[in-house]
């Protein structure tokens, strides 16, 4: 109820010159300590009922607290109303000191549960830092070693192209100038012979000419 508990309830209820005779059941789940059942039957409560009981437990309590309305009227207020007031004040406190220690206890949890978030997400963070440090890491050895493969790969060529240019471009022609005394040879078949060696080594000149343009290309 938004402006009274069920004791203060009861207590006007019984106070009540229209409504004092009606039966009272106190049905709660936050004054539960015996001190709060024998206050709530001291106020004139008619029954009182823990949460959660089953509806056989309340169909009986109603039903006994009709008879006792019929054999003995109805109940009234036990002890001095400041007595009553007093203990009445007392329970508040009591459910004030439990709902304290609750809210704390949730508070508690809560800033735990908050404190294990914080530190599994600062966790995630510094591996999600160091393996974006090991992948910069990475890409920049293997920016590296590209252009190391690169530039050797410039030098192998320059030096394959140097060797064909070099030294077999030359011996080639050297052949050339060793098979022409052969091509003016008094023999016939040794004369067709030197001719097509001499094509053949024409041909791996233009060969190894074209083969070292294309692997070490003339700077425009």
């Amino acid at each position: 109820m938004p402006k009274m508990d069920g004791f203060r309830l009861c207590r006007e209820v019984r106070r009540s010159a229209s409504f004092a005779h009606v039966p009272f059941i106190v049905y709660s789940g936050t004054f539960c300590s015996p001190e709060d059942q024998k206050l709530a039957m001291d106020l004139g409560a008619s029954h009182y009922l823990r949460k959660p009981c089953s509806l056989d437990l309340m169909l009986e309590a109603v039903r006994s607290a009709g008879d006792e309305l019929a054999s003995r009227g109805r109940p009234t207020p036990v002890g001095p109303e400041s007595e009553l007031m007093r203990r009445y004040g007392e329970a508040l406190v009591r459910k004030l000191e439990v709902r304290s220690a609750q809210l704390e206890l949730r508070v508690r949890e809560r800033t735990e549960e908050l404190s294990r978030t914080i530190e599994t997400l600062r966790e995630e963070v510094e591996r999600r830092t160091v393996a974006e440090r090991e992948l910069q890491l990475r890409s920049a050895q293997l920016r590296r070693l590209a252009s190391e493969l690169a530039l050797a790969e410039h030098r192998e060529r320059r030096r394959v192209a140097h060797v064909l240019h070099e030294n077999l471009q030359q011996l080639l022609v050297a052949a050339t100038f060793r098979l022409a005394p052969l091509e003016r040879a008094a023999d016939p078949d040794l004369r067709r012979s030197a001719v097509a060696t001499h094509e053949l080594i024409d041909r791996s000149i233009e060969v190894s000419r074209s083969l070292t343009v294309e692997l070490s290309p003339p700077v425009l």
